[in-house]
């Protein structure tokens, strides 16, 4: 692999300020997460719905994620897997729902810098709804928040991995 010299990893000129290095790295490390996350939850709607690879996919990126959650439930809702398997991917399918939340507010809203009285620095998340005819809001998130959302993240996809584990042991017991 061809080495990438620090000189070409520059930004053009003009520069571009969009935050400190650090809160770059982190909402990077965060969209690289949620990505896998989203990617675990496509793998859960494949094996429950039972539809073929290509009808899956193109049901998966024609809804949002309300849609597929929703799909979801009402799929392991129906199933005749364990009912410790469907609690878990319950589980999975309200932390994936918390995770979008929070990623859309950090993904889709303008950041707005707050230093405290006493020195502290914070980050508002100020984003228009169109539910509220586009007046905006603020979402505050406390130094420190972005790493625990990252540990959620990761939580999360461990949680899948292991009910897609649990999945693939009761598969090859019995036939669904």
């Amino acid at each position: 692999m061809k080495r990438i010299h620090k000189a070409k990893l520059q930004w053009p000129e003009p520069h571009y300020f969009v935050g400190s290095p650090e809160f770059i790295h982190a909402i990077g490390v965060l969209s690289a997460s949620y990505n896998l996350l989203e990617f675990r939850l496509r793998q859960f709607l494949e094996l429950y719905t039972h539809l073929p690879h290509p009808t899956g996919t193109q049901v998966f990126i024609s809804s949002n994620n309300q849609e597929r959650l929703n799909l979801l439930r009402m799929c392991v809702a129906k199933s005749v897997h364990p009912l410790r398997v469907r609690n878990r991917v319950m589980r999975f399918a309200d932390g994936y729902d918390a995770c979008t939340q929070n990623r859309n507010i950090l993904m889709h809203s303008e950041t707005v810098p707050i230093i405290k009285s006493n020195g502290r620095q914070e980050v508002a998340f100020k984003s228009c709804r169109k539910s509220h005819h586009f007046l905006p809001t603020y979402s505050h998130l406390p130094s420190g928040n972005c790493a625990r959302l990252q540990t959620l993240l990761i939580n999360l996809s461990g949680l899948a991995m292991s009910c897609l584990y649990m999945f693939c042991r009761i598969s090859r017991r019995r036939s669904f």
